[in-house]
């Protein structure tokens, strides 16, 4: 259940954008262009209803997680929400705000992560939680996750919780708890409930094979209503082990797709492709050993046929979104902190 690898505003808050864009050709004619640099550890993204790109940001480690708004016609960035907590996890990796959804005409809610038992959460801090930020700026606590896992423990293992992704839906709003390894959905009254869980399951290792979790880490609303998850998959992150489940909005999940690696994040475009995000394309496991963190983006067509998007272009990418236009916006650097984080546009 535990990835190993393993609130103010503020205005004017400018970070680099526009000035240090620069554009690269990848494979079969797309056009790989940087539109913000200067992130701290990025992580997931999304449009606002004001045309605004939102991209969640975990920062350094030192409550400095943030939601920035980046303005792709005038090329200003600004710090929309500020101070957010961070939280380093066991594992060692640094968590917090992980993810931005909007319902309406700005509701916009953050999963803050935690990646640790409930009980060792710090006192008096919004770690674990699903955070709602109205139109006015107001920021409160909607969900407590992880004292939802420490009391419910929907798939019964290690108390965990680690509110990763989250997609708002008519109604409510669906997030994946990695740590969990739960679906849950929070209703507009206010009750949280658990849509699926994901069962560890033998993957092979060193010759043999040993018991990962599966780290639900990305969830997705696709063009048929239902819910896309994305796992990541826990120690030893096996290559070609992760897959994309679909699970209705009844509770009721299976097996979309297969074969991926370390899946971050997940989105589908306006045809019905899927898009599945990777952030170590030869897995964590040797991205930790190696340093090798090249990611991939695999696009999977409605009849399942595949292709690499970008091939070679994104380092250690977090989250992907996709604008009205049909261009891909993906973060990158998702796990280095020090204003070495981007956010690049994909044109195909």
């Amino acid at each position: 259940m535990r990835i190993r690898s393993g609130v103010s505003l503020v205005a004017g808050a400018v970070l680099l954008i526009g000035a240090q864009a620069g554009a690269a050709v990848a494979d079969e004619g797309e056009e790989v262009t940087v539109v913000a640099s200067g992130l701290n550890s990025p992580r997931g993204l999304a449009f606002g209803p004001d045309g605004g790109l939102y991209v969640a940001t975990v920062g350094d480690g030192s409550d400095d997680g943030a939601v920035v708004r980046l303005d792709l016609r005038t090329g200003a960035a600004t710090e929309v929400v500020a101070g957010l907590p961070t939280y380093v996890a066991p594992a060692g990796d640094v968590v917090g705000a992980h993810d931005v959804t909007f319902q309406g005409r700005g509701n916009m809610f953050v999963p803050v992560g935690l990646g640790d038992d409930p009980a060792a959460r710090p006192a008096d801090t919004d770690l674990g939680v699903l955070l709602r930020v109205a139109p006015n700026g107001r920021t409160r606590t909607v969900a407590d996750l992880a004292a939802y896992e420490a009391e419910v423990n929907p798939d019964g293992g290690l108390p965990d919780s680690n509110p990763h992704s989250a997609a708002a839906v008519p109604g409510g709003v669906v997030i994946a708890d990695a740590g969990a390894n739960a679906l849950l959905f929070l209703a507009s009254s206010g009750e949280l409930s658990t849509l699926a869980t994901f069962d560890d399951r033998e993957v092979p290792f060193a010759g043999g094979t040993v018991l990962a979790q599966s780290v639900p880490d990305a969830v997705t609303v696709g063009p048929d209503g239902a819910y896309y998850v994305g796992e990541l998959l826990g120690f030893p992150f096996a290559p070609g082990e992760s897959r994309v489940y679909r699970v209705t909005p009844d509770g009721s999940a299976e097996v979309y797709a297969e074969g991926f690696t370390s899946i971050i994040d997940l989105a589908f475009d306006s045809d019905g492709n899927l898009y599945v995000l990777e952030i170590a394309e030869a897995g964590l496991l040797n991205a930790f050993t190696t340093g090798d963190f090249e990611g991939a983006l695999i696009k999977v067509t409605p009849d399942g046929v595949r292709s690499e998007v970008a091939d070679g272009q994104l380092v250690a990418p977090g989250g992907i979104t996709v604008g009205r236009d049909g261009a891909l916006y993906v973060t990158t650097a998702t796990l280095f902190g020090g204003g070495l984080g981007t956010v690049v546009r994909i044109d195909q």
